[in-house]
Parts: structure tokens; C-alpha cells; sequence
């Protein structure tokens, strides 16, 4: 290297040369914001490389979002696969399952519908049909009553001798069973 270079550019050809790839597009960068017209090779391949690049990442970022998604589609269907054969939820109430996992801060599916199933089972038992008699009615006065009931009518009287109408009631119970088990169970069950 000959004697008569100034520092200047010895320090300028060192950066320029620079194995260092940021100080060398450091280097690059002053050059195109002093002089915009020069043509700089390296640094129109460097920003060519670096936006095919980002078009990856970003296409890379895309994919790995649809993939997320994709499973937690796959996660969620299986939890309403679990509830639906396990407490027999169907996809009408699959709804108002998770309706009260946000209301009710519940993060499971298993316990939601479990709950929801015994809420409406409360519901269902709540609201049982009453029977349109009083409890105060006396069994054989009204249509639709069993044999057993028609003491008031003729046979011994329920109001009058109950020890003698729940005798015969007990021998008629035994004798339905002797004869036929499975019929006694559903007519006294």
C-alpha cells in the first residue's frame, strides 16, 4: 500500500471492507444518503433479501396463525365430543353450555355441562306436574282411583276402619306378587 494515502481513506476503505456485515451496511447506508444517486450492488441485494424475507415471516406468521387456530378448532370440537357422550348435551345445548362457562367463569366443558345438567334437572323436578286433586280428597270417592281406594263406596271404609283397609290392601299387594311379579311391580312401584 502506497505511503501517500491519507487516513481519511484508509479509515473509509477499512469500514468499506469490513468483514463486520452491520458496519459494512452502516457504510453502505452513508454512502446512499450522501450521494442517493450512486448504485450500491451490495445494498440493493441486502434490501431486496431482507423484504423476501419479511414476505416469509410474515407469510410464516399467517401460516402458524391458521395452524393455532385450526387446533384449538380441533381441541374445542373434542371437548363438545366429551360432553356430548358423557351427559348426553346436544347441539342445541352445546350453546348454552359455554353460555355458562363465560357467565359463570367455568373452564372446563366437563363441568359446565354438569352443571347445566343438574340445573335443569332441578328445573325439571321443580316443575312437576301437580295432580289436579287435593291431598285432602278421599281415596275412592273420584274416577281413575285403584280398587283398593273404594272403601268410601262400599267395602270397608277408609275413614272408618283404616286398620282392616290397609290389612286388605297389604294381602291384595302380596297377592299381585305371588301371581305376577313384574305387573304387581309396575302397578305398586
Amino acid at each position: 500500500m502506497p505511503d501517500d494515502i491519507d487516513p481519511q481513506t484508509l479509515l473509509a476503505k477499512s469500514l468499506f471492507e469490513s468483514k463486520d456485515p452491520d458496519v459494512r451496511a452502516a457504510m453502505e447506508e452513508a454512502i446512499a444518503k450522501a450521494h442517493p444517486q450512486a448504485r450500491i450492488p451490495s445494498r440493493e441485494l441486502r434490501i431486496q433479501a431482507q423484504a423476501e424475507l419479511q414476505a416469509i415471516k410474515q407469510e410464516r406468521g399467517e401460516f402458524q396463525k391458521e395452524m393455532d387456530a385450526q387446533r384449538q378448532r380441533s381441541l374445542l370440537e373434542a371437548e363438545r365430543s366429551k360432553i356430548r357422550e358423557s351427559y348426553g348435551i346436544s347441539d342445541t345445548e352445546i350453546p348454552e353450555v359455554e353460555k355458562l362457562m363465560t357467565e359463570e367463569y367455568i373452564g372446563s366443558h366437563n363441568a359446565a355441562a354438569e352443571l347445566y345438567r343438574q340445573r335443569k334437572q332441578k328445573a325439571q323436578e321443580v316443575a312437576a306436574p301437580r295432580s289436579i286433586y287435593s291431598t285432602m280428597d278421599v281415596p275412592g270417592t273420584r274416577a281413575g282411583h285403584a280398587d283398593y281406594f273404594k272403601g268410601v263406596n262400599g267395602g270397608p271404609s277408609i275413614i272408618t276402619d283404616r286398620d282392616k283397609w290397609s290389612r286388605d290392601v297389604a294381602d291384595q299387594i302380596a297377592q299381585d306378587f305371588a301371581t305376577n311379579p313384574s305387573v304387581a311391580a309396575k302397578k305398586w312401584g
